[in-house]
C-alpha cells in the first residue's frame, strides 16, 4: 500500500510540474522558439509589404499581448541603420520611453531595446538581427506588466534555431 501511495504522490508531482513547465513553440520556417504565456497557441498572419513579407506569432490575453514579428530582408544592412528606421516606425507619434542597444544570445546579435508609451499602455520591443532577418519581440499592456516577471520570462525562453 505505501509503494502504492508514493507512486501515485511522485506521478501527482510530474503532472504538476509538466503543467508548470510549458512546451515552447517553435517555428521551423522562422528558425525560432518562444514560450508563450501559459504555452498559448498564438494565432499566426503572415502579409505582403511589397519588398517585405511579415510573419506575426501572437497571443492576446487580457489587455496584454506577446508577439513575435520577423522579416527577412532582401539585402544586408548595418544594425544601426535598421534599428534607426525600425524604432521610428514603431514609435510613430507614441512616444519613445527608452532606447538601448546591446546584444542577444551566445552569439552576441545585435539587439536594441525600446520602450513605448502608446496613450495607456506600455510597449517593450526587443529587435534582434540575425543575419538577414529581422526578429520583433514585443510585450504590450499596462505598465506594471510590462516590466513583470511573466513579461521578461516570455523575451527570456526566446532561441534562435538552425
Amino acid at each position: 500500500m505505501r509503494l502504492f501511495l508514493t507512486g501515485v504522490v511522485l506521478a501527482v508531482f510530474a503532472m504538476n510540474a509538466a503543467a508548470q513547465d510549458p512546451k515552447p513553440y517553435e517555428s521551423r520556417t522562422g528558425k525560432f522558439k518562444v514560450v508563450f504565456p501559459g504555452g498559448a497557441k498564438p494565432k499566426t498572419s503572415e502579409r505582403d509589404l511589397g519588398k517585405l513579407t511579415q510573419y506575426s506569432f501572437q497571443v492576446e490575453t487580457k489587455r496584454r499581448a506577446f508577439d513575435v514579428t520577423y522579416f527577412d530582408l532582401p539585402a544586408s544592412i548595418e544594425a544601426k541603420k535598421l534599428f534607426d528606421l525600425s524604432e521610428k516606425g514603431a514609435v510613430g507619434k507614441d512616444k519613445l520611453l527608452s532606447s538601448i542597444d546591446s546584444t542577444f544570445g551566445s552569439d552576441k546579435l545585435p539587439c536594441r531595446e525600446i520602450l513605448i508609451k502608446k496613450d495607456q499602455l506600455i510597449l517593450r520591443m526587443v529587435m534582434v538581427l540575425a543575419d538577414d532577418r529581422l526578429y520583433l519581440l514585443t510585450v504590450g499592456g499596462p505598465e506594471d506588466f510590462t516590466t513583470s516577471k511573466e513579461a521578461y520570462a516570455f523575451y527570456e525562453t526566446f532561441e534562435i534555431t538552425k
